[in-house]
């Protein structure tokens, strides 16, 4: 490989690097600021894409969708993983919104809400008439007690999840869910990503600068 073809290569490398600053240094703008929202306070649709928030989740419905990898080998599949899951999460502001992580921690601590939560509905009907009237012992409804301290960017809800939260949640979505979806993200890395994005921005800068002089090099000494 040629002088010219290896500076071109690394050259390419540090560009998209670079190109991770398009998303990271605004996200790193509002976190140096402070201009995060609070996930207990926030009111409904009040949530637009690229807002940092942060917050508790308390109460969940579960995993309603999740990102699957497929590796294959000369075209047979042989492996299948998980790279992210999508929890219907309640507010509170009595909306619900999806929560996408790819955190393994995260899935045991949300699908154990989930199924804390579901003990809930089901003590909560078992003290109810079928007008809604409670006929039973309050003191037997099993509150959920796992939480999930979270730091999240907010995003737009892909059409195809759209349409799935949409299915799960029936009638009443357009009022009672969400457009926006919240997807984690540890705050603490924005710093070191806008500094490696910013130091490829400029490697790649120079790395250009002598690819070109390299080019012009081999084309002056070329017959």
């Amino acid at each position: 490989m040629t002088r010219t073809k290896i500076f071109g290569f690394l050259t390419l490398i540090c560009l998209v690097l670079a190109l991770s600053l398009v998303n990271d240094l605004p996200r790193y703008l509002k976190y140096k600021n402070g201009d995060i929202q609070d996930f207990e306070t926030v009111a409904a649709g009040e949530l637009k894409h690229g807002d940092l928030v942060q917050g508790t989740i308390d109460f969940s419905d579960g995993c309603i969708a999740e990102n699957e990898e497929t590796k294959s080998t000369f075209g047979i599949e042989t492996s299948k993983r998980t790279t992210s899951q999508y929890y219907a999460v309640y507010m509170y502001n009595e909306q619900y919104i999806l929560y996408e992580t790819s955190n393994k921690a995260q899935y045991s601590i949300l699908d154990k809400l989930g199924n804390e939560c579901e003990a809930y509905y089901e003590s909560l009907n078992a003290i109810l008439d079928e007008d809604g009237n409670v006929v039973g012992d309050a003191s037997q409804i099993v509150q959920p007690t796992t939480t999930l301290p979270f730091t999240a960017v907010v995003k737009d809800t892909p059409s195809d999840l759209h349409g799935i939260f949409r299915e799960w949640y029936g009638e009443g979505f357009d009022q009672d869910c969400e457009t926006v979806m919240m997807t984690y993200l540890d705050f603490s890395v924005l710093p070191r990503k806008v500094l490696i994005g910013g130091g490829a921005a400029v490697l790649g800068i120079i790395f250009l600068v002598i690819t070109i002089i390299s080019w012009r090099k081999s084309k002056q000494f070329s017959f």
